[in-house]
């Protein structure tokens, strides 16, 4: 391959009394233009390349998809005529992904008095949440992540590991930290520390097309709809049902990007008097549940 092509997984053995060091395993992996991290996870090297995919090597799995993010993240509420508008003026530079149009799956954990949904809604400088999530319904045996996300001054940050179904479910239930070695994971044991007896607190599901550049840029566009909660049966791999959130005729279209936004994409909003807004999911559901609960619907919230 050329170079800027590939980059290379390292595993060093360090002797640290005799301050020597030698090389055990090396190998090839997708190109990542940023520092990436890796963990072992039963006989499995998983690798954070910035790539999604999957491949062998030595008779190990070596699984490789994006586990950091940094980037600021654009709210827009759409009817359906809008969506369309916004549809027929990507076309010439952005694609629908492989995936196409998929249900997501999220458990968001937080603490008995909801402390940090209702911090979040204070819109603090600083913010963070706890999710599990899945892009089907799952299997034990499935993998799925395991979040944390972060918004600092405008900027999200979002960290993830993915793990089985099962053994992210039993280190919740039991309280038990994740079983997996790496920086990502030792993040989240900290945030589970920190904030003490999470517990899930919400089920939400939407369906979303997910759009990317096609000059190879990060700039991504999704659309969500069907947004629906829950506060009952919290499975990955159970049917979608729940209330709405949305309107039948709304879309939230979130634009994603490290850098700016295009002026195709800018002349577009201003063209059609389209304007960023402020919609937190897990907010609103949070929300709902409160005025529910005031009209003796839900306790604990």
């Amino acid at each position: 391959m050329k170079e800027g092509e590939i980059s290379y997984y390292y595993k060093y053995k360090v002797d640290e009394n005799k301050g020597t060091y030698s090389l055990v395993q090396s190998f090839a992996v997708p190109y990542s233009a940023y520092v990436s991290s890796a963990q072992e996870y039963d006989g499995n090297i998983i690798i954070d390349s910035g790539m999604q995919g999957i491949k062998i090597q030595n008779r190990r799995t070596i699984m490789a998809y994006q586990t950091t993010f940094k980037r600021y993240e654009l709210k827009y509420l759409l009817n359906r005529q809008e969506k369309e508008q916004i549809l027929l003026a990507m076309q010439p530079y952005m694609k629908l992904d492989d995936y196409g149009r998929t249900v997501i799956r999220n458990i968001y954990f937080d603490t008995d008095t909801f402390r940090l949904i209702r911090r979040s809604l204070e819109k603090p400088i600083y913010k963070e949440k706890l999710r599990i999530r899945s892009y089907k319904p799952v299997e034990t045996t499935d993998p799925v992540f395991v979040e944390i996300k972060k918004k600092y001054k405008s900027v999200v940050y979002k960290r993830r590991l993915q793990l089985p179904e099962k053994k992210v479910m039993e280190s919740f239930q039991t309280g038990e930290p994740l079983p997996v070695h790496s920086q990502i994971g030792n993040e989240i044991q900290y945030f589970r520390d920190y904030y003490e007896n999470l517990r899930p607190s919400v089920f939400l599901s939407y369906e979303r097309e997910a759009y990317y550049a096609l000059d190879g840029s990060d700039f991504r566009v999704t659309f969500d709809e069907n947004i629906l909660y829950r506060r009952t049966d919290f499975s990955l791999g159970s049917e979608i049902y729940g209330m709405a959130l949305l309107g039948e005729d709304q879309t939230l279209m979130e634009i994603k990007t490290s850098g700016g936004i295009p002026l195709w994409m800018s002349e577009t909003l201003t063209k059609h008097h389209l304007f960023k807004t402020s919609f937190s999911k897990y907010g609103s559901a949070y929300q709902r549940m409160l005025a529910e609960s005031l009209q003796g619907g839900y306790s604990n919230v």
